[in-house]
């Protein structure tokens, strides 16, 4: 397509498994159930750190309008922690194609009131997986009732990203055949099976002897195995790094489907966004058709994806 710019790829030590054959992905889900969200404390850590470092290396050595990311999956989760760590309104990249992300769309959505001024805790992108706390949509200093009424501050988990960037867009497909499995993985926080080697999380409301007894703080909490002695419950803390990395893999059930399948996802992304089950790319149900499918079948994606860098001048035909 006359591209003649360079090329980076960014990896972290992830685990994976073929989901496409199905006894794999069976023996996957009974035997390590944890699995994905594993990956998923992995993730956020390679984001946090190594990711943002290169970010700014990226743009010391070329400037922030000649970086241009792209993020395929659960690296997305990668991406949105690494600019997360960055300082707001100090752009590193011209440009953020998030495609098919398995990050929580309302992660990145404003918090939106009724008209009675109460917090609406179904945004756009929300789905039935309502049960535990939602840190996604509100931020770590947010306050509550044991109803989950009157809330009275707070944000969205990746509020302010935008900022380290010129222009953010959500390349989504509603049909992803991955990105349903996502959702039930929510269903099932917090992880808690009965394997022995597993360790245990669990959520609970505890009142807050800091502000109105009737408020209540959320309390996180880690049991590590039964096989490295007695029960060691301790509890997690949102404002430490590595522990609020599980927290939001092993605990929080989110409130919305996955970024990538979710159409309209409002906030960061202002609006901007690519609907890859439209006429034209090919997408189906595939997860990870821009890299699977033949060159015809990935065409028009790979031309909306230059024209959004603005790496290209011509229109799609």
């Amino acid at each position: 397509m006359g591209y003649r710019g360079k090329f980076g790829f960014f990896s972290w030590p992830t685990e994976w498994v073929n989901l496409d054959v199905w006894y794999a992905a069976v023996v996957n889900a009974l035997a390590d159930p944890d699995h994905y969200d594993r990956c998923e404390v992995v993730a956020r850590a390679a984001g946090h750190g190594p990711l943002a470092r290169l970010l700014l290396n990226l743009r010391g050595k070329y400037g922030a309008s000649h970086v241009h990311v792209f993020a395929h999956s659960m690296g997305n989760v990668v991406v949105s922690e690494a600019l997360r760590a960055l300082p707001e309104n100090d752009p590193v990249a011209a440009h953020y194609v998030a495609c098919q992300s398995a990050e929580v769309a309302s992660a990145y959505e404003n918090l939106v009131r009724d008209t009675d001024g109460s917090v609406n805790l179904n945004p756009p992108s929300a789905s039935p997986a309502l049960g535990g706390p939602d840190r996604y949509t509100f931020g770590a200093a947010f306050v509550r009732d044991a109803a989950e009424t009157g809330l009275t501050e707070g944000s969205n988990y990746h509020q302010g990203i935008a900022s380290r960037l010129g222009i953010m867009a959500n390349f989504y497909n509603g049909g992803d055949s991955a990105l349903s499995k996502w959702d039930i993985n929510q269903h099932l926080k917090p992880d808690h099976t009965a394997w022995l080697r597993d360790t245990a999380y669990s959520y609970e409301l505890a009142d807050d002897p800091s502000t109105n007894p009737a408020r209540v703080r959320d309390r996180y909490l880690e049991d590590p195995s039964g096989l490295t002695g007695s029960n060691q419950r301790h509890e997690l803390h949102w404002d430490i790094i590595p522990e609020r990395h599980r927290i939001l893999a092993f605990i929080v059930q989110a409130r919305s489907r996955a970024t990538g399948a979710t159409i309209g996802v409002s906030g960061e992304f202002h609006g901007k966004a690519v609907n890859l089950s439209g006429e034209g790319y090919l997408f189906g149900g595939v997860h990870s058709a821009e890299f699977l499918g033949h060159t015809m079948g990935t065409r028009k994606f790979f031309q909306q994806m230059m024209q959004f860098f603005d790496l290209t001048r011509y229109d799609i035909q």
